[in-house]
């Protein structure tokens, strides 16, 4: 079963359309008071459209929760599920969500901040059982970073050994679907984020690269870089002129 979207909004069919598109999946479009075709099971409709169809029907303002919603009914069916979100940790962090173990999505983000992002997304629409984070164990203060960012939206935190779970075009999106169908250790308390010495090292190496040896940041801007804080070009940039 495949999903199709009917919109009279021309700006919201696009949107849906690109959403699906980018996923590579199957979909179909309709026009408003055209039946559901044979091997369409959800149809993705825009706010306020009336559509009187013999398959469920799904809406809202956000096109990519949208596409979301559409997919959890077609693979898991109506009424809340349990959800688990796979991390593959890193700077732009991978992610595959599960709805009763079967895929949702699978994408990246920015940060590892921005996944509290991905959360309030899902609470946005789905009805939710119980929601556990899966995490890769490698990466530690970008592991730790995400993990604090999304500490009071979850029941449960789990962190996995993610050895032999890079592969293929995609790595970190494959490690992340395969972390989050591996059991993990349940962490009690919410970890405190601290960079090693040996990542300072690393972020103040890499400063000097971006300065052309001009200058090496300091190690209190280098775990501010670390933490997220500051960007390693504006730790340069401070630096390189102390009085802006």
């Amino acid at each position: 079963m495949i999903p199709a979207v009917m919109s009279a909004d021309p700006r919201y069919q696009f949107e849906v359309v690109e959403e699906i598109r980018s996923r590579d999946e199957p979909f179909v479009t309709l026009v408003p008071g055209e039946p559901a075709p044979p091997g369409v099971g959800v149809v993705i409709i825009s706010r306020g459209l009336e559509a009187d169809l013999s398959v469920d029907t799904v809406t809202h303002e956000d096109p990519r929760s949208a596409v979301d919603m559409a997919f959890c009914r077609l693979r898991c069916g109506p009424g809340a599920h349990h959800f688990i979100f796979g991390i593959d940790p890193g700077k732009r962090p991978g992610l595959a969500l599960l709805c009763d173990g079967r895929r949702l999505l699978r994408r990246r983000t920015f940060s590892p901040e921005a996944v509290r992002d991905e959360v309030e997304r899902l609470q946005g629409w789905a009805e939710i059982k119980s929601l556990t984070i899966r995490i890769g164990h490698g990466d530690p203060t970008n592991r730790d970073r995400t993990i604090v960012a999304v500490w009071d939206m979850v029941d449960a935190v789990e962190v996995v050994d993610e050895t032999g779970t890079t592969r293929g075009e995609h790595p970190d999106l494959n490690a992340a679907q395969t972390i989050a169908v591996r059991a993990g250790r349940q962490l009690g308390s919410m970890p405190e984020v601290e960079p090693t010495p040996g990542e300072l090292r690393e972020i103040q190496r890499r400063s000097r690269i971006a300065s052309r040896g001009r200058l090496t940041i300091t190690v209190s801007m280098a775990r501010d870089v670390a933490l997220g804080r500051m960007t390693l070009s504006d730790a340069v940039r401070l630096s390189a002129d102390p009085g802006e």
